[in-house]
């Protein structure tokens, strides 16, 4: 288990390797990489007197995107794209509570890495509480997909030019794209349902600067599903066209055949028939 602290006391960042539970005057970021040999959370959570049931989730279990005000804190629990090559997803579950944000997600997280390194160089990024720096972690993480589902677009747009010449290939490139957008599909909806109802929550544990970024992102989720759901519409579409293009294909080959019928034909008509072994053919016995 890898934990990294970041606390902001004061305007200054104190970056440490470790927690004990003790915030300090000011309020901390803490950060939980959890392996898949871990057992069990950290003691200190029951310190931060966060659910024992959403911590054993977050380290047992693996939910869809939602949001649970348990009153005094708070758990948003995410899913982002690990890695910008293939469609691998991982879940990050945020404890927001007045003090301290805690987050704990298995493997890396390039969402947390890369604002990480940005509070590192711009500490007021924090300044904000842990209501909007767990609003800046959702941007992160919807427009990582976003940036996935555009590519998914252009990847579309050169399966249409396959279609058009019926490239055979093109049916295993549609199979691996579909699979791709069906897996985005079932965190994409509900994670932009989710972010619906963090926009509108009324907790205390969220400023109003805090419910505008969730607004935000929440129109970043907006239109990564509907983008997702014009591309698989364009994929059905672009299997449409290979069809069609693989049917015109077929029939130029029948009309090239029955050419060579139409001439073969009647040749071999002729061919046949006097052929045959029969003494009363016409011209048979002619020199």
């Amino acid at each position: 288990m890898i934990i990294n602290s970041i606390v902001l006391d004061d305007g200054r960042l104190n970056v440490t390797n470790e927690f004990d539970g003790a915030l300090p005057e000011g309020w901390a970021w803490i950060d939980v990489e959890r392996e898949s040999d871990d057992e069990g959370s950290p003691g200190w959570f029951a310190l931060l007197g966060i659910d024992e049931l959403a911590t054993h989730d977050a380290f047992n279990e693996l939910d869809h995107p939602k949001f649970d005000d348990f009153g005094d804190h708070a758990l948003l629990v995410l899913h982002g794209l690990r890695s910008n090559e293939r469609v691998e997803t991982y879940e990050l579950d945020c404890f927001i509570t007045q003090r301290a944000l805690v987050t704990v997600h298995s493997g890396p997280s390039p969402a947390v890495h890369a604002l990480r390194t940005a509070v590192m160089s711009h500490p007021a990024l924090l300044a904000g509480g842990s209501g909007e720096v767990a609003a800046r972690l959702a941007d992160g993480v919807t427009r990582r997909i976003l940036a996935i589902v555009d590519a998914f677009d252009l990847r579309v747009d050169g399966m249409i030019e396959q279609a058009l010449v019926a490239d055979r290939q093109l049916l295993n490139d549609v199979a691996a794209v579909r699979s791709d957008v069906s897996s985005l599909r079932r965190i994409v909806h509900p994670q932009r349902e989710t972010l619906d109802l963090v926009r509108t929550s009324e907790s205390e544990l969220l400023t109003d600067l805090a419910r505008r970024r969730f607004s935000d992102v929440f129109d970043v989720a907006q239109r990564t599903a509907y983008s997702l759901d014009t591309a698989r519409s364009a994929l059905a579409e672009t299997v449409d066209a290979y069809r069609a293009a693989e049917a015109r294909s077929a029939t130029e080959v029948s009309k090239v055949l029955t050419i060579y019928a139409a001439v073969l034909l009647p040749l071999s008509l002729v061919v046949g028939f006097f052929g045959m072994n029969h003494p009363n053919l016409p011209t048979i016995n002619s020199s």
